[in-house]
């Protein structure tokens, strides 16, 4: 029973006394490596760099849970709440920005290598915590559809990517967060939390982008991945104005305009001109496509030439000789089981104007 009593791990009270004196001191560093540092779920952390703990911030119920499975831990901000911003915890917690975010998952991932074990409980003895020994993209296989959704939504705000505001004399709290650095915006591109388009029939033998879970996968049949990923070509945004059913799991789906052009600016990701869609996408296998999809990208592609063909100049020559166009022979192939589709799709090069009379009698 001395033995026991011995084990139990320090009271509440204890810990916030002990805060107390350590900001008084303004140094933790005596402490290192101890377990006084506490974390949601009545647990304690060891005081650690690079910090794995995440100070209090605007989490959802899902971004909480998402980082929790993640291997971050949120700090206890009730029980330090006057200790919240002493320079003794500063070093071993990280700050609820995405550059925060994205430096306690890459402590998370260094640790996981190493197995590490570093919480305890107040109320229990010694516990694993989750995902010990499991590396950061093992712990990411585990997320929802909905964590992955609102852990790509916190990290791709617009105020994470500019520079930190013009500081004023009337300013007293904390500057604007500055822009996230080269190791933090690559750290950002691998994480499977971009949502993917549904691959298209002829994709199917090709390397498919990372599933959700199978519980994820009821939540709309969501699928995801990472914006570089290894053995898969970088994912791309469609050109405008094409049909969402004619798109495959090369190209991202996002929420806004404001989304894209983040992508853009930020991470890199490249929008596919207009000639190179079609090309490469639209006439691979145009029979497996989506008919009306493909029709009305086609039209909108014709009747926005002109504006479109500025933008890449190359659009007018590819399109002509490309076998896209419906002919008169698209009734019966649709008709006939027998025929292929392709059969009744032409290039513009080698089709005639129907309302020409004396060539419809020749023909």
């Amino acid at each position: 029973q001395q033995q026991q009593q011995q084990q139990q791990p320090p009271s509440r009270e204890f810990i916030s006394v002990l805060w107390r004196w350590m900001a008084q001191r303004g140094d933790a560093a005596e402490l290192a490596h101890w377990p006084v540092l506490p974390v949601a779920g009545g647990k304690l952390r060891l005081l650690q760099q690079p910090a794995q703990v995440l100070q209090g911030g605007d989490w959802t119920e899902a971004l909480a849970s998402a980082l929790q499975k993640l291997g971050c831990c949120l700090l206890d901000c009730q029980l330090l709440s006057q200790q919240l911003h002493c320079p003794a915890l500063q070093p071993f917690v990280q700050q609820p920005t995405a550059a925060g975010v994205l430096d306690a998952l890459a402590a998370v991932d260094a640790a996981g290598a190493a197995g590490s074990n570093s919480s305890t409980s107040v109320q229990q003895q010694m516990q694993p915590r989750h995902g010990e020994g499991r590396s950061l993209q093992q712990l990411l296989q585990t997320l929802s559809s909905a964590e992955r959704h609102h852990l790509r939504t916190y990290l791709l705000q617009r105020k994470w990517f500019t520079a930190a505001a013009e500081s004023t004399a009337a300013v007293a709290e904390a500057a604007a967060p500055a822009s996230l650095a080269r190791d933090q915006l690559q750290l950002l591109r691998l994480l499977p939390i971009y949502e993917v388009h549904q691959p298209l029939p002829y994709e199917d033998s090709q390397q498919q982008p990372q599933q959700v879970s199978a519980a994820a996968s009821k939540e709309g049949h969501a699928m995801h991945s990472a914006l570089a990923q290894a053995g898969r070509p970088p994912l791309l945004l469609a050109p405008n104005g094409v049909s969402n059913t004619v798109l495959g799991s090369t190209f991202l789906r996002c929420e806004s305009a404001a989304e894209e052009e983040l992508l853009q600016q930020h991470l890199g990701v490249l929008r596919l001109p207009v000639s190179a869609f079609l090309a490469q996408h639209l006439a691979a296998a145009p029979q497996q496509l989506d008919q009306r999809g493909l029709v009305s990208s086609l039209v909108y592609v014709l009747q926005n030439l002109r504006q479109l063909a500025q933008e890449d100049g190359s659009l007018p020559s590819v399109l002509g000789d490309l076998p896209l166009i419906p002919t008169r022979a698209a009734a019966a192939a649709r008709a006939g089981q027998q025929q292929q589709q392709q059969q009744w799709l032409a290039s513009p090069t080698a089709l005639f104007d129907p309302r020409n009379a004396t060539l419809l009698q020749l023909l």
